[in-house]
Parts: structure tokens; sequence; C-alpha cells
């Protein structure tokens, strides 16, 4: 679950994630080129705009 990184929250998705064995350690921001940042951001506001249609 995204808290803040990529400029999204609550939302899960994948993203380049350290894991140990006590599970995720810290997700990896990688750096986006502004339009890839966009991109990323219109993804992320389509996906939570379908949640909210169905509901779940």
């Amino acid at each position: 679950m995204l808290q803040g990184q990529y400029g999204i929250s609550d939302l899960a998705i994948s993203v380049p994630t350290v894991v140990d064995r006590n599970g995720i350690n810290r997700i990896l921001e990688v750096p986006l080129a502004e339009n890839e940042q966009k991109l990323l951001k219109n993804s992320a506001d389509t996906l939570k705009s379908v949640i909210k249609e169905l509901r779940i």
C-alpha cells in the first residue's frame, strides 16, 4: 500500500520493493521523468475511480 510514494496514497500497486524475512523492508522510489510521473498518477487516479465505482 503506497503512503505518499510517487505522490500516491492509499492504493496497492506494484512498485520496486525490498522484501526481507519480515516482509516489506522499504519501497524504492525510482526516479521518473515528469511525463512518467504524470502517467503513473493518472493510472492511480483511474484505479481509485474504478475501485470507488465498484464499491470495494
